[in-house]
């Protein structure tokens, strides 16, 4: 790292000298966006905090999984992130509206509000994490595992019990004030919230298979594709998502939507083979990977030409969009991110619903001195906001995939406009993205 980038870097880090009234001892599962502002956030209050990561240490450029597409900072969450989203706008690209791209070869480009806050920032999910990760690596009060595995939780002792992959032996932190589960939608945060009495997590979707692939920068500035805009490209029976990177490139992701036959078995969205499986590649011959592409959208076949070479043995990805009915496990555990609340990536809430999590905590957490005050409330605001959230979701899927691009859909954007510029109506989807406090007055929350 060069000297200018420390020093541009030293100056998102989290305080070295914080002093917490009630200094809390904290264990975080899952080292994701949210995870890892919330040890921020603590870190700066005066909090001790560890980190337990099962992925290896991030690096800027490269994808820490298969979920390797980007992820979009709207209002909500750079104003979660506070001062340490201006790290974003520097590593990310912003965005103002869609570029939607019909099977007919049309085009036609919709401004997400008329407002200068309405934007989005896309930056690669890899780049982010190492930034993060970046702000709190070697401080004094943080210890940050990676490549590690938490077997167990013990949300009544305040105990974690994990082990580092690369030795297998197995160690527990002990003495815990308070465990935060930022473990994901099947992590072990939901399923020790599952187990209690009178909780469940509702699944508003079944698992939704998407691929990930990437176009060029070469097939980006050939189609003309503009780096600030969000690029769709609906078909009948999937919808591709593109989203700019700094260097050039666009990181697309093609959902299926799932159908069953008359045996009640899945098909394959991208195929037509049954039964369809997650765990089985999608396509095992080139032509046929082509021949998809070309039937569901021909522009998206003319400009990803190399869509065969990606895709090829290659099985799909998955999301599912869920909400569990309480965030405390137990009286020192508590539920952040997509272990509470997972929304589709399509939905672009995703990372900034669980980055307001973590604000939300741990702002919570310096109000109250009583730590299970803080975390009852935290419970009550989610639950609150979770409803709202719900039915943005609802409509926004709407929006989407009802014949997004076509004739009708444009006239009723266009009406949708005109009344914003006119009167000044705003959807609960740009209230919550874009404006100041949106969620929260939309939930009622003071």
């Amino acid at each position: 790292m060069t000297e200018i980038a420390k020093e541009l870097l030293s100056r998102f880090l989290p305080t070295d000298e914080g002093v917490a009234s009630n200094e809390l001892k904290v264990a975080v599962v899952g080292g994701g966006p949210a995870g890892l502002l919330l040890t921020w956030k603590l870190l700066n209050a005066g909090h001790t905090v560890t980190v337990f990561e099962k992925r290896k240490a991030y690096q800027l450029n490269e994808a820490p999984d298969s979920r390797s597409y980007n992820l979009t900072a709207d209002g909500l969450g750079l104003r979660a992130f506070g001062r340490l989203g201006n790290l974003i706008y520097c590593a990310g690209i912003i965005v103002d509206g869609r570029a939607i791209h019909s099977p007919s070869g049309s085009l036609w480009t919709h401004p997400y509000g008329h407002r200068a806050a309405d934007h989005l920032v896309s930056i690669p999910r890899g780049d982010l994490l190492a930034l993060l990760a970046a702000t709190i690596i070697g401080h004094r009060k943080c210890n940050l595992c990676f490549d590690c595995d938490v077997r167990d939780a013990d949300v009544y002792k305040g105990t974690v019990r994990w082990k580092k992959n690369a030795t297998q032996l197995e160690e527990e932190l002990e003495g815990l004030d308070l465990i935060a589960f930022a473990d994901g939608v099947r992590g072990l945060g939901q399923q020790k919230a599952k187990s209690q009495p009178g909780t469940n997590s509702v699944c508003e979707t079944e698992d939704t298979p998407y691929l990930n692939l990437t176009i060029s920068k070469e097939a980006v500035t050939q189609a003309r594709l503009e780096l600030n805009k969000i690029h769709f490209f609906p078909a009948e029976e999937s919808l591709g998502i593109g989203l700019p990177n700094f260097d050039g490139t666009i990181s697309l992701l093609i959902e299926g939507r799932i159908h069953k036959n008359h045996r009640e078995e899945a098909i394959c969205p991208f195929t037509g083979r049954v039964p369809f499986s997650f765990y089985k590649q999608v396509f095992d011959k080139p032509e046929q990977a082509d021949g998809y592409l070309q039937r569901q959208n021909p522009k998206l076949a003319e400009i990803l030409q190399d869509f065969s070479d990606q895709v090829l043995n290659v099985r799909p990805g998955h999301f599912i969009e869920s909400f569990i009915t309480n965030w405390r496990v137990g009286p020192l555990g508590i539920l952040l991110g997509d272990a509470g609340s997972c929304a589709p990536p399509w939905a672009g809430f995703g990372m900034n619903l669980a980055c307001s999590h973590a604000a939300d905590l741990a702002e919570l957490i310096g109000q109250f001195h009583d730590l299970q005050t803080a975390l009852e409330q935290y419970n009550k605001r989610r639950q609150k906001c979770t409803d709202v959230v719900k039915g943005i979701i609802k409509a926004h899927g709407a929006l989407l995939n009802s014949g997004i691009g076509s004739r009708k859909w444009r006239r009723e954007q266009a009406l949708r406009d005109r009344r914003e510029q006119v009167f000044g109506e705003r959807s609960e989807y740009q209230i919550v993205a874009f404006e100041e406090r949106g969620l929260e007055d939309l939930a009622g929350l003071e």
